[in-house]
This record gives structure tokens, sequence and C-alpha cells, in this order.
């Protein structure tokens, strides 16, 4: 599998109320969602041209903002252009 780098950044914050041994993580969902990301912008060389704010980092961002939101996450963007995502925290209005 070829190296897969980002060209932009998000973050995702997540309490830590479970114990780390307690995560699960799901390589093939990952290693789709990944693959999927990779696809915006794809070159004929096998690379990425997703150059910021044209058209295929719109959509990309809009990818993974939809990921976030099916997390569960509430999604921000910040003055920078960074996605951000967030749980709230339960018991919190």
């Amino acid at each position: 599998m070829k190296k897969i780098i980002l060209p932009f950044l998000f973050l995702v914050t997540f309490g830590m109320t479970r114990a780390q041994s307690d995560l699960k993580v799901n390589q093939e969902r990952l290693s789709n969602s990944i693959q999927q990301l990779a696809s915006y912008g794809k070159n004929q060389a096998g690379g990425s041209d997703r150059v910021a704010y044209s058209k295929h980092d719109i959509a990309a961002r809009a990818y993974v903002k939809g990921l976030m939101l099916q997390a569960g996450l509430e999604v921000s963007v910040d003055y920078a252009g960074n996605l951000i995502g967030k749980r709230r925290e339960k018991g919190l209005t």
C-alpha cells in the first residue's frame, strides 16, 4: 500500500473516559476511509492534486465532515480552516 499524506489537518477530540485498552479499531473501515479520502484529487501518476480550497479539497473536507457527523461529533472549522470534531460530554446541555 502506498503511503498517503493528508494535505490538511483535522482534529478529533475525545474525552478519555475509557481505558485505552478498551479501544477497538476497525482496520477495514479505517483503510476504506483512507482510500476514499485519497481518491479526492487523484492524478494519473497515482498521487493527489488536492490544493487548499480547490474543488477536490472542498469535496474531501465534506467527506471527512460527514464521517465526523456519523460518529456523533460536533464539527466546526477554526480560523486556519482545520476541521475540528468534538464529542459532547454526557450530561452537558
